[in-house]
């Protein structure tokens, strides 16, 4: 879920109780704690789901249920009010069963039949069905989809294989996209394996036969692309091995992990045991993975998701373990922060922007009965004090896209009202992966504007106090006191305030400017009253356009001076070296200090 919870359907093999799996304070799942949560109104076994993008989940249809076979029941469930509610399904459908299914690039989820070639969109925010557009194939029945990076989804037709079709998200319709080059369908069962975006940009998938494929994109959406065949799966013990259904799950450290188990000639018999392995796309080839210790029935029993701290979970008989493969991501695939506040306080709700925040991947696939796809942010804070870990809600994705490279993309994230106080880290993980931190404070933030400034080097040239107050392109303008070519007279510009407390839990000062030419460095330095000096927070280049920079104090309570309660700031801007210019300007558009309590 996205808030770093694991959801897992109890009863196995059709029950309608839930639990969820809580990290402990330090992130770890193999010490967190299990906690009931909401029963669902039909019980279900092999079903369609998805997580939307204001992070409810929807379940839909069910092989098996207490309500009859290949039902067409649908529930939504709400983390947030732990309630369950039943909802229509898509009009004129008694039966979605096992429907292979996927949340859309828009958050939309798309649904297909198993009795014939029709699908059906369901949109979260109206909460409404919409008839989707007809398939290519016969039907979706058996078929395992692939989100691609150009928005369309693949998918290995089983009722006419070794034929596979795509839909194309911008167009909204299917097509033809050509043959496997070995048939990776097991005619008997008419059945695939798992299936997922490698972080090279090709879709690898495993037959149900001892095969298995790698699709490539074409240069646009609306080209077939081409398929190619990937590595055999060896026999093991003298017995074939193929993916007659069961779970697969991308790595961090892109490799793909999957399981197999025996397959006969003829097929269609689900054998027994399970084994694994893992597909490295940069030497494409299998690796013999270990056997799990519950691993001894047949594959299509299992299920597998990745944790957000990189591990992957597989249940399978009644047990649960963990997979850690070596190995860590390319620092390329990593999400990025490019925008994240200052300063947070419990139980409020915030803006981060950043790249790749939904990963390179759905990461997880299965095939047409169990869908748990996790292309959407994580966000988690890190207390810097107590090394503890707290999971925010993330919601209001911008995108359920995937490899979305340069473009910024956002969430909302809501603190949990448990987080501790004090300067903490952010962090946001697609995947299993984790971005860079980035310093944050955590507390009942006040945002504090400044009182007075002073000009102590450089020349006033326009603005004033009014001008520091907001983000509105209002700015007060400083020159430098250059007299002659190639000077390095700095601008330094203090700005003072009073704190609302004496010994802040968390500051920090936070300066939006920019200067009229490059090659210049900008500082901030906060004042410290016990050492009675200016302390640096933070040094880099300066913009010529607008940018916020946000310095961070670690023990607050030295810049706050004990009797008037003063805080003090500056900023200083010089050159790098000799320039060749006589004069610069620095533009500061809005000054505040974030104090903590």
């Amino acid at each position: 879920m996205t808030d770093g919870t694991i959801l897992a359907q109890r009863d196995y093999p059709n029950g309608n109780n839930y639990a969820k799996l809580t990290p402990d304070a330090n992130g770890s799942y193999l010490s967190g704690s299990w906690t009931t949560v909401a029963s669902s109104t039909y019980t279900r076994l092999y079903f369609a789901s998805g997580v939307f993008p204001d992070g409810r989940l929807i379940v839909s249809g069910g092989e098996y249920s207490n309500a009859g076979s290949e039902v067409n029941k649908t529930e939504i469930y709400d983390p947030v009010a732990n309630q369950w509610t039943v909802i229509s399904p898509p009009a004129g459908w008694t039966e979605v069963g096992d429907a292979p299914c996927h949340i859309l690039p828009d958050g939309r989820f798309l649904l297909g039949s198993i009795a014939d070639n029709r699908t059906a969109i369901f949109d979260p925010v109206s909460n409404t069905w919409s008839a989707g557009p007809a398939k290519d194939d016969s039907s979706s029945t058996e078929e395992s989809w692939t989100l691609m990076p150009d928005n369309t989804l693949v998918a290995d037709e089983c009722l006419r294989h070794p034929r596979t079709e795509k839909y194309i998200f911008g167009q909204n319709r299917w097509m033809y996209t050509g043959n496997t080059i070995n048939d990776l369908v097991l005619s008997s069962s008419f059945e695939v394996g798992a299936s997922a975006c490698l972080p090279n940009g090709k879709g690898f998938f495993v037959g149900g036969t001892p095969r298995t494929g790698l699709y490539t994109m074409g240069a646009l959406p609306t080209d077939p692309g081409t398929w190619t065949a990937g590595p055999d799966i060896p026999s093991i013990n003298g017995r074939m091995m193929g993916e007659e259904d069961g779970p697969g799950c991308l790595l961090p450290n892109g490799n793909f992990l999957f399981s197999v188990g025996p397959v006969t000639s003829g097929g269609g018999t689900y054998e027994s045991p399970t084994h694994f392995f893992e597909y490295d796309f940069r030497s494409n080839l299998l690796i013999r993975a270990p056997d799990s210790a519950n691993a001894g029935g047949v594959p299509y029993s299992g299920r597998m998701t990745i944790l957000p701290t990189g591990e992957t979970l597989l249940s399978q008989g009644g047990s649960i373990y963990y997979y850690v493969s070596p190995g860590s991501p390319d620092p390329s695939w990593k999400p990025s922060i490019t925008s994240s506040p200052a300063s947070v306080s419990p139980a409020s709700t915030y803006t981060l922007q950043g790249r790749q925040l939904n990963g390179l991947s759905q990461c997880v696939g299965y095939g047409d009965d169990s869908t748990a796809s996790t292309n959407y942010p994580i966000v988690r804070i890190r207390n810097l004090g107590t090394n503890h870990m707290f999971y925010c809600r993330s919601f209001g994705f911008s995108t359920m896209g995937i490899a979305t490279g340069a473009a910024i993309v956002s969430c909302q994230f809501k603190v949990p009202s448990t987080i501790e106080f004090g300067v903490s880290e952010i962090t946001v993980v697609a995947n299993g992966i984790s971005s860079d931190p980035t310093s944050i404070s955590v507390g009942n933030i006040v945002a504090v504007p400044p009182t007075s400034f002073s000009v102590f080097r450089g020349v006033l040239e326009s603005g004033g106090l009014s001008d520091l107050l907001v983000s509105d392109d209002s700015y007060l303008v400083v020159r430098n006191g250059a007299t002659t070519l190639m000077s390095e007279s700095p601008i330094t510009v203090t700005f003072d305030t009073t704190s609302p407390n004496a010994i802040p839990a968390s500051l920090d000062f936070m300066v939006e400017n920019h200067v009229s030419i490059t090659g210049l460095t900008q500082r901030i330095d906060m004042f410290d009253f016990t050492a009675g000096s200016y302390e640096q927070e933070d040094q880099r280049s300066a913009t010529t356009t607008d940018s916020t920079v946000t310095a961070i104090g670690s023990n607050p309570g030295r810049f706050v001076e004990s009797g008037t309660h003063t805080l003090r700031s500056r900023l200083r801007v010089r050159a790098d070296g000799p320039v060749f210019v006589n004069t610069w300007r620095s533009f500061t558009d809005k000054v505040a200090w974030d104090v903590g309590s």
